[in-house]
């Protein structure tokens, strides 16, 4: 998991270098799943039940439902993004590849991106301050996803499209699943 974070701490600092190293790794999909973004999930899941220690207000059963809501969009995300991303992918590249090569790169791209998420939301539920910061960082994702695009062999004449579909994919359903889920709460 360590690795994940230092990948995406790199893909947040400097995204063009880190999406550079992420094609220079020699990761496979499910790995990165299993050993990166599943624990992070996890943990940032987790982190909801610090905030019962700052809030007054904030009980147990709103920490779990905020623990439970957060994995659940959040994997839900990375699934979203991964099926798009896969369906349209091939119209996108410059020489269309491998599908197995695409879809593995497509997992990682996902993973990088909804670790960014992750980590926000992470750091946003460990600080006891309504930082506002905090709440425009996920706009900075779409920044890491633009300079993603060679790292998927995005043509540049399909740069917008893979935009639209990247941020509709990868950044929307992390609000409006959320949105969704509180709805309930």
């Amino acid at each position: 998991m360590l690795t994940f974070i230092g990948y995406i701490i790199q893909l947040m600092i400097k995204p063009q270098r880190g999406w550079e190293d992420l094609a220079k790794a020699d990761f496979s999909a499910r790995r990165l799943l299993v050993s990166g973004l599943i624990p992070l999930i996890l943990l940032t899941a987790a982190v909801s039940f610090v905030r019962i220690s700052y809030f007054s207000d904030y009980t147990w059963v709103d920490a779990l439902q905020d623990a439970v809501i957060n994995a659940v969009t959040f994997f839900g995300t990375y699934f979203i993004a991964t099926f798009l991303l896969s369906l349209r992918l091939p119209y996108m590249q410059t020489e269309p590849g491998d599908s197995a090569e695409n879809n593995n790169k497509v997992d990682i791209f996902s993973a990088g991106i909804v670790g960014i998420l992750l980590l926000i939301t992470l750091v946003s539920n460990l600080i006891p301050l309504d930082i506002s910061l905090l709440q425009y960082l996920p706009l900075y994702s779409a920044y890491v996803i633009w300079k993603g695009a060679p790292y998927l062999g995005i043509a540049k004449e399909n740069i917008g499209q893979f935009m639209i579909i990247a941020v509709a994919s990868l950044i929307i359903p992390v609000y409006a699943l959320g949105y969704f889920f509180h709805l309930f709460t």
